[in-house]
């Protein structure tokens, strides 16, 4: 994919064409499509790109993935999602 194509559809790049990013599309997408990324993308992410989706998408990280949570990450999640 171009980086106008990613651009205009980071969501859908990561769904469809994720492993052929490069890495800096990889990671432009994660901070535009954080809810897609948690989802669909776990075994990809980087420690700081999940961290970066837990605190932007609280309620999909505990959703998805709660077990994989910090204490801190669960802490943060549970508190902003009342």
């Amino acid at each position: 994919m171009t980086d106008e194509e990613v651009k205009a559809n980071p969501s859908s790049a990561l769904i469809l064409w994720a492993d052929k990013l490069t890495p800096e599309q990889f990671d432009y997408c994660v901070r535009k499509g954080s809810s897609i990324a948690i989802a669909c993308c776990f075994d990809k992410l980087t420690e700081e790109q999940f961290d970066f989706c837990v605190r932007k998408m609280p309620w999909t990280a505990l959703k998805f993935w709660a077990d994989k949570l910090t204490e801190e990450q669960k802490r943060y999640c549970e508190e902003n999602t009342k």
